[in-house]
């Protein structure tokens, strides 16, 4: 039972870190595109 716990509690701290790590590459290439949009115009 204690295993189980384990692992639902790591899957829950993996995805959420997984999450937050493509949330922040999405935000950041959104931002170097609109950086380049700008420049280029």
């Amino acid at each position: 039972m204690r295993a189980v716990l384990l692992d639902t509690i790591w899957a829950l701290i993996f995805n959420s870190c997984i999450t937050q790590y493509i949330t922040i590459a999405i935000e950041s290439d959104f931002k170097n595109w609109r950086w380049v949009t700008v420049e280029g115009n």
